[in-house]
């Protein structure tokens, strides 16, 4: 199987292939390898072209044929920053909300990322050296990793726009095997792509799905995450490739449901008892959720919920 410091690749069925990011890696993200016969799809590209450069050879060896199409889930910087190292003889394709999320809230991101990049590594550097927990130690390994990449790579980074957009779903046909693109919007993201492949039972779900890690909710609709998440778990799917994570079953689309109603439920009991929010500081993580990677995110997931449910009783 093809080897590469910023991936692993597992084999899912015969020519559909998920590139797992690596501990350590600049790949942050993880994509998928789609062999339809007579080219390739690749589903997101990484955070950094360097990983995306990986990602390219490994389909080229993986499949034997040239990838045509790119699949851009939604615009996070993480699954989207490695399009440029699939050249011209690539179609690039995204929800017409993502194209738009992309031109607009990814250049604020990008113009974020590239003024501020140096110097958040230098301070997780020195929250490093400073810390003397191991599993502390590891955690922020992760995020220097992140910003090593970014610091490395953002000089020479091009952001690739797609070139084709769709609205709700686009199906694309290959002498293999066909795929199909559903859009669901405000979930993770206002836009975020699934890839359904029917005839392997393999539903790719980018960042509608964390597998073992802490989601990411506060840039879309938790609420309408969980409804998302209900259709998704009737897709006749034994593999749901998350964004981050391993591949899980729909035990894990359970338990990211459960993840959320909790999170729903904690702030609901902190207003109920009057709490302000900067109590959300003290709220523990509960079971199963307390060894989830990613944990800096259940603070930040509260006070989104606190802020939309206090808005709402405005």
């Amino acid at each position: 199987m093809f080897e590469s410091r910023h991936f692993t690749v597992e084999r899912l069925a015969e020519g559909v292939y998920a590139a797992i990011h690596r501990p350590g890696g600049w790949a942050i993200g993880n994509a998928g390898i789609i062999d339809l016969g007579e080219f390739t799809l690749v589903y997101d590209t990484f955070m950094t072209f360097k990983a995306a450069e990986d990602l390219l050879e490994a389909a080229n060896q993986l499949t034997g044929s040239p990838v045509k199409i790119v699949v851009s889930s939604h615009y996070h910087n993480d699954h989207i920053w490695g399009n440029q190292v699939f050249g011209p003889q690539a179609f690039i394709i995204s929800s017409t909300g993502t194209q738009f999320l992309i031109k607009t809230r990814g250049q604020e991101e990008y113009d974020c990322y590239l003024e501020n990049s140096a110097s958040e590594l230098n301070t997780i550097q020195a929250q490093y050296d400073a810390e003397s927990d191991e599993q502390k130690k590891q955690y922020i390994a992760n995020w220097m990793s992140y910003y090593e990449g970014l610091v490395e790579t953002m000089p020479d980074l091009v952001v690739r726009l797609p070139d084709v957009t769709f609205e709700e779903q686009l199906a694309i046909y290959g002498t293999a095997r066909s795929v199909e693109l559903r859009t669901f919007a405000d979930g993770h993201t206002p836009s975020d792509t699934a890839l359904f492949l029917a005839s392997d039972g393999i539903l790719f779900m980018s960042d509608l799905l964390f597998v073992n890690m802490h989601p990411f909710l506060a840039d879309g609709d938790p609420d309408n995450l969980m409804r998302t998440l209900d259709q998704v778990a009737a897709y006749d799917a034994s593999i749901f490739v998350p964004g981050h994570g391993l591949p899980g079953t729909k035990d894990d689309i359970n338990l990211q449901l459960d993840y959320i109603a909790q999170c729903k439920h904690t702030v609901s009991t902190m207003l109920a008892n009057g709490q302000e929010e900067e109590a959300i500081g003290e709220q523990i993580i509960p079971e199963p959720f307390v060894d989830w990677e990613f944990a800096n995110f259940y603070a930040a997931n509260l006070r989104y919920y606190y802020r939309k449910l206090t808005a709402a009783d405005a």
